[in-house]
């Protein structure tokens, strides 16, 4: 992960976004959106991985956070995907970098799971509240997940 800052990629692209309440059962509709909208707009080859990263992102939020709602938002271009996983809750501090990875500890493997997966990745502190765990995916790496 690259330092943490207050810029996130803007790609032109179709945007498409899905918000839920902040429940575990919306971590399995965000990834199952997430690769059903992969599928539809025509990047097979992304979607294990998609479904992967997604599923941890808003897992993290989900037990990380007290945010109401959590926000996923997936920009789509001919090249690649992003998909940012935003929630509102201040108290929450980020990540100054990615923590150890434990055998004992349930925590700390999303993120590297993000890390090992996507193209590029980030943590973003947005102005107010708002975080956003992001990352982006490019065609030419969709095999790594898909077998």
């Amino acid at each position: 992960m690259s330092e943490l800052t207050a810029r996130r990629p803007d790609p032109p692209s179709r945007r498409y976004s899905f918000t839920g309440p902040n429940e575990a059962r919306t971590v399995r509709l965000a990834r199952d959106w997430v690769a059903c909208l992969l599928q539809v707009l025509g990047h097979p080859l992304l979607v294990e991985a998609a479904r992967l990263c997604t599923s941890e992102a808003v897992t993290n939020t989900h037990m990380h956070t007290h945010a109401p709602a959590i926000t996923v938002e997936v920009s789509v271009t001919d090249a690649r995907v992003f998909v940012f996983v935003m929630d509102d809750e201040a108290a929450n501090s980020l990540p100054a970098e990615l923590p150890e990875v434990s055998t004992t500890r349930q925590s700390g493997r999303g993120l590297r799971l993000i890390a090992e997966y996507a193209e590029v990745w980030n943590v973003i502190q947005g102005i107010g509240t708002h975080k956003t765990v992001w990352f982006s995916l490019a065609e030419n790496q969709g095999a790594r997940c898909s077998s």
